[in-house]
């Protein structure tokens, strides 16, 4: 993945400022206005500092570090120093300077003056010499910094407790994680803590200490899974402890709270073994049928089947569990008898509808597809009011594309499709057989499709169908009925990818004059409150402190110390623990998603709007533009517009990028290893850099936004360029390497306009051409997550890319869901 080709062709930057430093070449910001700023000794005291902290924002350390030195050599008497000096020191922190870090911290400490500097200054020095592993001096200043009972004083502790543990003193390590443990930060944290603790007890062979501890842990414990695992640990220690009613307690919560665990199978297990009478025999064969213990599970079904009460929807259901687990033994034929006797003894019933459709499935399963097309397609007939119909009538169009019997599955598709239009599963089939027209050029049959999409369907796929017969209206002249159902789509999904679309064929594709990374007004909150109470029945304005406000503003509070003492991972935890607890509580998340965007933490405030976004019920109307900007945020805005320009790339393509590949999360790392907003590998990273000309390159800098912003759009150029100015290839090159995507067919590429826009300027387009045969949008969207050449959906002809005016400067707003995935081509229309 990332794999840049060593024979690429340099490119440089282009209308930007270069400047050799010693030993190093940097790209400078520009102005505002786009005018280069001028060397240090030419700018004002104030304008400078502004410039080294728009520069450290941004994490060009070594670019505000030159401007610090630039305060404190012309006016060493400025109001400005003692910020400077504060700032230079951390700049050679962050640098992992660490001996000149502390020298120059220390003097800051020494200079007269008292503010939050100071304790930022203490704890700095304290991770110094954690650092350099003068661990007394780094104890010592940790004590210090708590003695000043700050927000964060429990990291300070938490800090102090890894290196007591290191040390190997247990006795102050355990003390200190109980302190942790024991305060108001992030739940996450605190657990960890308790954890830790319980360890250092049982090292230290204090089993009882251990033990006690597992009741308070289990009182912060919220979380199933989480909550499960605990329990797990603390039965294990019930049990060293001689207190087996305890452990089997715990393994009774264990199978209530978290039923479809390995600890639920565990407990369950234990609790048979010893015939604990509150166990029940359903209950026990449920958990290890679930979790495929069939073995296990079939004589605790026999139980349960002699327990229940004769010919009941219980027993019923129980006979079927039977079958199932028989089927999963591989005996086929006994399970088919046993579902087939279920299905025809209460054939109107819950579950003898379910027995006969599994029936069904097994008879496919053992080979007689053929068989099972014609039951399933048989149940949708005889039981056409089912839920569970389209349904059947899916499976038996997946039976037939497993057969390569594409047309024969089409025809279903089609047949549940105007069935039963305002299904889930009726409304995909019908994008689905659309697609398969329009891809086989049979125009006349995708129209009625899409049509009845548009009128019938559900959610978003609405509008896709308005706007796809509207075009193939235009096609045959008729523009009355197609601008009806351009209208039809609009008012299906107005913020939506083909919402938009239709909003640009009918000539009504606003624009507006927010620009990117323009703050969000008083007034905008208000809409967004607003609109939460609407469907939530309360407001922040009655959200206060018997509520639980207090310690919402206290996350952001700690996070934003945490921050700038250089503990941002913890600062980030802060946030995660914050929305994994009030992820279920709108006007929560809301206070929390405003906090989050004010303190500049866009990850937050993007993960709290998009939450906002899944818990707003369909009823709730149009999203308000203050949502629609949290979901769709632009940080950066300067540093990405100057590096979209000078790679020629419009930068709403980038931001749509980043909100794919990172979520705007600054320190992010993939499963692979790829880092930073723009999710680049060490090894691409490193021969960008040498392109570049970027000296003294370490893989770290790609957490920072100055790098990663750079390096991204770069790449990206190179990307386009490659692949003819298929964006969709350009995209799939990205994601996983030029060899991969220039192995398959990409999609072709016709001229682009330029960009509307009204704060940001880009360069024009260039017009390129690609080659080969088309992919959809959808398609592409889902295969960059796996090889994107794999898939069988290519085949949408002439498509072309076009990026619309939007009401966010430089954004479309919303361009929610298209297909299954908010990728970033939600915000890339295709022209077709």
């Amino acid at each position: 993945m990332y794999d840049l080709v060593h024979h690429c062709i340099i490119a440089a930057f282009t209308g930007c400022l270069w400047r050799r430093g010693p030993g190093t070449r940097r790209y400078h910001l520009r102005r505002a206005d786009g005018k280069p700023y001028g060397y240090p000794d030419m700018m004002p005291v104030p304008e400078l500092l502004d410039r080294a902290m728009a520069r450290r924002a941004v994490g060009d350390d070594d670019g505000a570090a030159e401007d610090l030195h630039a305060i404190l050599d012309r006016n060493p008497g400025a109001a400005e120093t003692r910020q400077a000096h504060y700032y230079l020191a951390e700049s050679l922190a962050r640098r992992g300077r660490w001996t000149s870090a502390i020298e120059a911290f220390r003097a800051f400490l020494e200079e007269p003056g008292q503010d939050e500097l100071n304790a930022y200054a203490l704890l700095w020095v304290a991770q110094g010499y954690e650092q350099l592993a003068d661990y007394d001096s780094a104890l010592d200043l940790y004590d210090q910094y708590r003695a000043l009972n700050t927000p964060i004083e429990a990291y300070a502790a938490l800090q102090q407790a890894r290196i007591y543990e290191q040390q190997g003193d247990l006795d102050a390590a355990t003390t200190a994680y109980l302190t942790v443990a024991r305060t108001d930060i992030s739940r996450a944290r605190r657990a960890a803590s308790y954890e830790r603790a319980i360890a250092l007890y049982q090292q230290q062979e204090q089993p009882d200490e251990a033990f006690a501890l597992y009741q308070e842990l289990l009182d912060l414990a919220s979380l199933p899974a989480y909550r499960a695992r605990i329990l797990s640990e603390a039965v294990t220690l019930a049990y060293a402890l001689e207190q087996p009613e305890q452990a089997r307690t715990w393994m009774r919560e264990i199978i209530q709270v978290a039923p479809d665990t390995e600890y639920a199978v565990t407990a369950v297990q234990e609790l048979v073994a010893v015939a604990d009478p509150q166990l029940d025999n359903t209950t026990a064969a449920q958990i290890l049928f679930t979790q495929q213990r069939y073995e296990a599970a079939l004589p605790l079904l026999d139980a349960a089947i002699a327990e229940a009460e004769p010919d009941s929807a219980a027993q019923l259901e129980l006979q079927r569990l039977h079958a199932l687990t028989l089927r999963g033994q591989g005996d086929f034929d006994t399970a088919l008898k046993q579902l087939q006797q279920v299905g025809q003894a209460q054939p109107e019933s819950e579950p003898g509808r379910q027995a006969q459709l599994d029936a069904i499935q097994t008879l496919g399963q053992s080979g007689a597809i053929t068989q099972a097309v014609t039951a399933y397609l048989n149940y949708a007939d005889t039981y056409p009011d089912d839920a569970r119909a389209p349904e059947a009538m899916d499976r038996a169009a997946q039976w037939l594309e497993r057969q390569n019997q594409h047309e024969q599955a089409i025809q279903v598709r089609l047949n549940l499709g105007q069935r039963y239009p305002a299904s889930d599963l009726g409304t995909a089939s019908l994008v689905l057989v659309g697609d398969y027209f329009a891809g086989q050029g049979r125009a006349d049959e995708a129209l009625p499709v899409w049509e009845t999409l548009a009128l019938q369907g559900i959610g978003v796929q609405r509008a896709m169908g308005g706007f796809f017969a509207g075009r193939l209206l235009q096609a045959q002249s008729d523009d009355a009925a197609a601008r009806e159902l351009f209208a039809l789509a609009l008012a299906a999904g107005p913020e939506s990818y083909y919402g938009i679309r239709s909003a640009e064929a009918l000539g009504q594709l606003s624009t507006g004059d927010i620009g990117p990374g323009s703050p969000i007004s008083d007034a905008e909150w208000q809409a967004l409150d607003d609109w939460v109470a609407s469907w939530s029945g309360q407001s922040t304005r009655a959200f206060r402190t018997d509520d639980g406000s207090p310690a919402i503003f206290n996350v952001a509070q700690r996070a934003q110390a945490l921050r700038h003492s250089g503990l941002s991972a913890l600062a980030i935890g802060e946030w995660e623990s914050a929305l994994t607890w009030w992820q279920d509580d709108p006007v929560a998340l809301l206070l929390l998603a405003r906090l989050a965007n004010d303190y500049d933490f866009t990850n937050a405030a993007f993960q709290a709007g998009q939450r906002l976004n899944y818990l707003a019920p369909a009823e709730a109307g149009p999203q308000p533009l203050t949502l629609l900007r949290l979901r769709y945020p632009t940080p950066y805005a300067e540093l990405v517009a100057q590096a979209a320009q000078t790679h020629q790339l419009d930068p709403r393509l980038f931001y749509s990028l980043m909100r794919q590949e990172s979520q705007f999360q600054i320190d992010a790392t993939s499963w692979a290893g790829a880092r930073g907003l723009a999710q680049i590998m060490p090894s691409t990273g490193d021969n960008i850099a040498q392109n570049l000309g970027f000296s003294d390159f370490h893989p770290d800098h790609l957490y920072h936004p100055y790098v990663s912003i750079q390096f991204g759009t770069y790449y990206l150029g190179l990307q386009l360029e490659r692949m003819q100015g298929s964006v969709q290839g350009a995209l799939a090159a990205y994601n996983g390497g030029f060899g991969n995507a220039s192995a398959g067919p990409m999609v072709p590429a016709c001229p682009i306009p330029k960009p509307l826009s009204l704060r940001l300027t880009t360069p024009k387009p260039k017009t390129m051409c690609a080659r080969s045969t088309p992919i959809t949008v959808s398609t592409v969207s889902s295969m960059l997550h796996r090889n994107w050449y794999h898939s069988a959906n290519a085949h949408r002809a002439q498509a072309c890319l076009l990026v619309p005016g939007s009401h966010i400067g430089m954004l479309p707003t919303g361009l929610g869901a298209v297909g299954v995935a908010r990728t970033f081509f939600d915000m890339l229309p295709v022209c077709v």
